[in-house]
């Protein structure tokens, strides 16, 4: 798909049913009539192909095949084992919800990245400030600019309540980044 997500559908259900669900849902491949073994094996086939595999399941039958993926989903409706298997219980018994799933899970993995990127900038560009890297710079140009007094006081020296300044802005600026999940919807990322 355009996501990434290549999608297919291992039943141990007849041809025409497990046809029918994928036409209903938009899944081109289909496996018919497998058995747990062989959906496991599935995924195993998938995984030798350097390909990170997520297992949608709802039954006992579905429990190796969550097991053996990287990412096990379970329908909040399956069997006690296929919830206990499954790393993620899907709240809906919705198979598209699975992938939706996988994209929010993309999307808050790029925002903890962007937040590191934000926490690694702040300490790698005021840690220096805060240690006194500025003040041989000050005094080399004759004294600090008297605009700049109130964030580096008359030597050049980082002023405390600059830095505490500084660390409610990187901590403002990670939350506010973070809380763009709350709008995160299908295919916006």
């Amino acid at each position: 798909s355009q996501q990434g997500i290549r999608s297919m559908l291992v039943s141990g259900d007849t041809e025409q049913s497990a046809e029918a669900v994928a036409a209903a849902v938009g899944i081109r491949e289909v496996q018919a009539r497998v058995l747990p073994e062989g959906k496991a094996q599935a995924v195993a086939g998938l995984q030798s192909d350097d390909r990170r595999v997520a297992m949608v399941g709802d039954g006992v039958n579905d429990a190796p095949a969550l097991s053996q993926a990287d990412l096990g989903l379970a329908m909040r409706t399956g069997s006690d084992i296929a919830l206990e298997t499954a790393q993620v219980g899907l709240m809906q018994s919705n198979p598209v919800r699975a992938a939706q799933a996988v994209l929010l899970a993309r999307a808050t993995r790029n925002v903890i990245r962007q937040n590191l990127g934000f926490a690694f900038a702040y300490n790698i560009l005021l840690i220096p400030l805060a240690a006194g890297l500025a003040v041989p710079i000050f005094d080399a140009a004759g004294g600090v600019p008297g605009g700049l007094t109130w964030l580096f006081g008359e030597r050049g020296q980082f002023e405390p309540i600059a830095a505490a300044l500084a660390m409610v802005a990187s901590s403002i600026s990670v939350l506010t980044n973070a809380l763009r999940l709350n709008r995160w919807q299908t295919g916006s990322g």
